[in-house]
């Protein structure tokens, strides 16, 4: 049998020692955790509960960045307990921007392909009961905002100039159509004096032409600044539970029993070599 290594020698001393350490401060560490587990157990119950959830949304007309910089302007405004702003950007009443705790948002990045406008909306509120109104005065505020606006009146007027050229085009044609068919008698009135084609062309040209408007009508209508793709889910449970405040409280204090137990024994160490 070969024999142990001083290395082996050294982890097996400090293994020991750790055990002996242990042994002596033993209830030490189970008072810190039993009055962690009280004081978390207390907090809970004084406490307030908050509950967690979210929203996916996707922005047009502004950057993604840009949409979630204003959100996370909001969470300065409720660190600093500035309801009254808040109400103000949201259109919401002040005491439903009091239950907000916390609101955070960030890029989705999982599929940038089909969707690179992505978000996530998180909150943390008192009362989840005003998640709705949260959503609905989420979107007031991204759609209210100058900038916001600015872009989406432009791209609502753009979009009814190009519907109105449709419109011109399809009544010139059905006029066309027509006088065609007042003249069908005469070969030398066909379509071709316009440049149009025959009749088949036509109807195919009219077919593209209404397709194409009811796509931009669709759009005018879908496109909006800030489009929520996944809504508030209202959760029955708190975001932190009653065993979790009493595992972090616990946690906690066995951390301070434990630098106190290592701060007495340096104490005695250092009394030892004074002697």
């Amino acid at each position: 049998m070969s024999a142990s290594t001083p290395q082996e020698i050294d982890l097996v001393v400090l293994f020991t020692r750790f055990l002996k350490f242990i042994k002596k401060y033993f209830w030490l560490f189970v008072i810190g955790l039993v009055i962690g587990m009280i004081i978390g157990f207390v907090k809970c119950k004084l406490s307030k509960p908050s509950y967690r959830s979210r929203i996916v949304a996707t922005t047009s007309h502004i950057s993604l960045y840009f949409a979630v910089d204003m959100i996370n302007i909001l969470d300065d405004l409720i660190a600093e307990k500035n309801y009254d702003q808040i109400s103000q950007k949201l259109g919401i009443e002040k005491n439903i921007s009091e239950q907000l705790k916390k609101i955070e948002a960030k890029p989705i990045r999982d599929n940038p392909e089909k969707d690179p406008n992505r978000f996530e909306i998180a909150v943390k509120i008192f009362d989840n009961q005003y998640l709705e109104d949260i959503a609905v005065g989420l979107d007031t505020y991204i759609s209210s905002n100058p900038y916001t606006r600015e872009r989406y009146e432009l791209f609502k007027s753009s979009t009814k100039e190009l519907i109105q050229k449709i419109d011109s085009e399809i009544v010139e044609m059905d006029e066309f159509q027509k006088e065609m068919y007042l003249n069908m008698s005469d070969k030398q009135n066909q379509p071709y004096i316009l440049g149009l084609g025959d009749e088949s062309s036509i109807q195919s040209r009219l077919v593209g032409l209404y397709k194409e408007k009811q796509a931009l009508k669709s759009r005018l209508q879908l496109n909006r600044p800030f489009i929520i793709i996944e809504g508030f889910t209202k959760y029955i449970e708190p975001a932190v539970s009653d065993l979790m405040y009493c595992l972090i409280y616990s946690m906690i204090f066995l951390g301070l029993a434990f630098v106190f137990a290592v701060a007495k024994e340096i104490l005695i160490f250092l009394k030892k070599i004074d002697s």
